[in-house]
């Protein structure tokens, strides 16, 4: 039975190897990197405090804090 979940554990990391590096070629591709502006931040620091509360409404998540 282990080999067989070594296996399994082996083709998932594969996968997630060939994934990753589809990715980072997109990134590549995808033209020359600029950098981040205090807008970006900001508006990444916007979504981020949206989701969190959008999930600690719909899960309870944090509530006893």
């Amino acid at each position: 039975m282990d080999s067989l979940m070594d296996a399994a554990h082996l083709d998932q990391k594969r996968e997630a190897e060939e994934r990753l590096e589809a990715l980072l070629l997109e990134g590549l591709d995808s033209g020359p990197a600029k950098p981040l502006t205090k807008a970006d931040l900001d508006g990444t620091g916007r979504v981020t405090r949206k989701r969190v509360s959008q999930k600690t409404k719909k899960d309870g998540w944090l509530s006893a804090c």
